[in-house]
């Protein structure tokens, strides 16, 4: 689903703008985890993260069932 991103290389995303994300992605977070995973992709606090960053994030903690 990250692949099908326009600009995934150079996109910037804000909070709002990941949680939508993870719901196209099929994933449904309450706020209180939306800040949690940006506090953990933006130790700067520069506001926004690089799409790329949340891709690798979510490829590095991936659960199998």
């Amino acid at each position: 689903m990250f692949l099908t991103i326009p600009s995934l290389a150079s996109r910037f995303l804000n909070q709002r703008e990941i949680q939508a994300v993870m719901m196209r992605a099929g994933v449904s977070l309450n706020n209180q985890e939306v800040v949690t995973i940006f506090r953990a992709l933006d130790p700067k606090k520069a506001g926004k993260i690089k799409l790329t960053r949340v891709l690798k994030f979510v490829v590095d903690n991936q659960v199998e069932y």
